[in-house]
């Protein structure tokens, strides 16, 4: 018998009957499970498992009976009692059963994952049903498609290179994890939209700030350029997040940090200091949209394809490349690292005139307003934040 197992299991059963117990309470409700039945669950699990090599697979299957009539009898006795018909908790009682497994046969952090992952998912349920409100059915139709795609496509992909350069296995992971981060934070900036311009040049940036700028620049009743400056600062939070993980190595985050850093908080002080307006129309395109995808895999690939064969040039490449968009580059840099057709330097510098390029690249689409005030601040601001990434450049 492995007793840390069964103390681990009993540890995460009450992680997660806290949060039912809590809901209970707030909601006044009779809820299937709370601390101590989650606790009993998730130690049976752990502790069945332990007794195969002695009986064989039967207190496996004899347990997940005895937890699936108890939790089906409670479940039919609510449902006699409040006409509750909600499978939530239910699920998550048969869950645990198998967390506790998990922890027995000695699977530690699938365990604390699986935990923490569905304790949060039960935490978050009106977040959730906000999240889900705030998107169309266009949008949501995007997201089955993008989601049936990736999960076809992936278990067939080959995990080798061609080419010297193109794993069609990491690439595949590589777009969809990028896709994820962006439409979480595209949902994030469609709930907080009435919170005003600065938190849609925020999200919005995060998710593609090129768009962004020309959505703000364009429907934006009283122009000025914070909004663009947010999605500037955002921009670089992004371009962190896509490199940690296209290529978390801890050594090259902590390098771009220290380049993006100032200029970021910088911005979005500016940002906020002198925003007064809260106003905006217009919306951005889902990254779970087929062509979003389709997009960024093609610049991702050709990228990855032109910086490979022609290394020498792979800085005017990122420097080119940014003038289009800034996270296929970041991606296709990732990918060199991984290859160690690059040194962590080079790669640190391509990000920054990657950077470079996309600041000023903002110009272009503020162009579309016809403000002349917001051109002009646009342009000594994208001028100003360009020359201190390049003094960073020489600094560091």
């Amino acid at each position: 018998m492995d007793a840390f197992a069964i103390l681990l299991a009993m540890a995460l059963g009450a992680f997660l009957g806290m949060e039912r117990e809590f809901r209970r309470e707030v909601q006044k409700k009779k809820l299937l499970l709370g601390i101590r039945t989650s606790i009993l669950i998730c130690s049976l699990g752990a502790l069945v498992v332990q007794m195969r090599p002695f009986l064989g697979d039967i207190p496996i299957y004899l347990g997940f009976l005895g937890v699936l009539l108890a939790l089906s009898s409670s479940y039919f006795l609510r449902f006699k009692e409040s006409g509750a018909r909600g499978i939530t908790t239910f699920t998550a009682g048969i869950l645990l059963f198998f967390i506790g497994l998990l922890s027995g046969i000695g699977e530690y952090v699938m365990a604390t994952i699986m935990t923490v992952l569905i304790t949060f998912i039960l935490a978050t349920r009106e977040e959730m049903h906000v999240f889900v409100k705030h998107l169309n059915a266009e949008e949501v139709k995007s997201a089955i498609k993008f989601a049936i795609i990736a999960f076809v496509v992936f278990p067939l992909l080959p995990d080798q290179t061609y080419f010297g350069f193109f794993n069609p296995y990491r690439f595949w992971v590589i777009v969809v994890s990028i896709s994820v981060v962006q439409f979480l934070a595209f949902v994030l900036g469609r709930i907080l939209k009435e919170r005003g311009a600065l938190a849609v040049a925020f999200f919005g940036g995060f998710v593609n700030s090129e768009v962004t700028t020309y959505v703000l620049s364009t429907n934006l009743r009283r122009k000025d350029a914070s909004p663009v400056l947010m999605a500037i600062a955002s921009m670089f939070l992004s371009l962190v997040v896509i490199a940690a993980i296209t290529f978390p190595s801890l050594d090259f985050i902590l390098e771009l940090t220290k380049y993006f850093l100032s200029p970021s908080l910088l911005l979005a002080f500016i940002s906020l200091y002198k925003f007064r307006s809260t106003d905006v129309k217009g919306d951005l395109e889902s990254p779970f949209s087929i062509k979003s995808v389709a997009k960024f895999s093609l610049a991702f690939f050709l990228l990855s394809a032109l910086s490979s064969y022609f290394t020498q040039y792979f800085l005017a490449f990122s420097l080119l490349g940014g003038l289009l968009a800034s996270s296929p580059v970041v991606a296709s840099i990732s990918l060199l690292l991984s290859l160690g057709d690059i040194s962590l330097r080079e790669g640190v510098e391509g990000v920054v005139l990657s950077a470079m390029a996309s600041v000023l690249n903002k110009n272009f689409w503020v162009g579309f307003s016809k403000d002349k005030r917001m051109r002009r601040e646009t342009l000594i601001y994208t001028l100003l934040t360009s020359f201190l990434l390049g003094i960073e450049l020489l600094v560091f």
